[in-house]
């Protein structure tokens, strides 16, 4: 009996791995957009592309200087986290991309500005 029980619950297990691994690997890959406080810059990056943050950074820093706006205006992020699936916390908590402050705002209505993208 405890052989038996033993086997169900290895076979659970598992399942459960399998899944994540799957959904890991064949999930879309994340994109995620952002907008400046005043609506003027509007940006995307790829997790994937670990150098588009940092690109999309200086490139919101160049609309800053080109516009002579202050430290009032900050880059938000657009895209929610989904805390549903498990097997993107760790990028959550650890990629540069999600630490952005989340402003409630539709991503169909993202317009792309006018930043160059590389």
């Amino acid at each position: 009996m405890k052989k038996i029980v033993l086997l169900l619950l290895t076979i659970f297990w598992a399942f459960v791995l399998l899944n994540v691994y799957l959904l890991a690997k064949f999930d879309i890959i994340d994109i995620i957009y952002y907008e400046s406080s005043d609506g003027g810059f509007t940006d995307f990056c790829s997790i994937s592309k670990k150098y588009q943050a940092k690109s999309m950074q200086a490139r919101f820093e160049q609309y800053k200087l080109k516009n002579g706006l202050g430290e009032e205006v900050q880059l938000y992020r657009l895209t929610p986290k989904d805390y549903t699936k498990i097997h993107k916390w760790p990028s959550y908590w650890q990629d540069d991309e999600w630490q952005y402050p989340y402003m409630d705002k539709k991503a169909k209505d993202f317009v792309f500005s006018e930043a160059p993208f590389y």
